[in-house]
């Protein structure tokens, strides 16, 4: 056990940057979170009136209709059964105008 400081060195040297990444990992989970919560609602009001699809997260199901209204981060939405849903904005990552068909000549 002479050369003990030789393994207590060895040790501090590997877990001193296992602790450091885990920091930083977590300032970029809140950083994430953070920016994950913000929609731009002027661009979104566009759509209020339109029959619009809503693409969520991963295997989220989000309904498709028309943009009723919206506050802050939620949406009214009316499906084309006519039943009327609010959905949370933070979940949806993209939302697209209908595609409309077009007549062939």
């Amino acid at each position: 056990m002479e050369y003990w400081y030789i393994w207590f060195l060895l040790i501090i040297c590997v877990f001193l940057p296992m602790l450091s990444q885990r920091k930083r990992r977590r300032r970029r989970r809140r950083r994430n979170n953070e920016r994950r919560g913000k929609v731009n609602i002027e661009l979104i009001k566009k759509f209020i009136g339109k029959k619009c699809l809503y693409h969520g997260e991963s295997d989220l199901s989000v309904p498709s209709g028309t943009l009723l209204s919206m506050e802050e981060n939620w949406a009214e939405i009316e499906s084309e059964d006519g039943k009327t849903q609010l959905i949370n904005l933070d979940y949806v990552t993209k939302i697209e105008e209908y595609p409309e068909k077009k007549k062939k000549k």
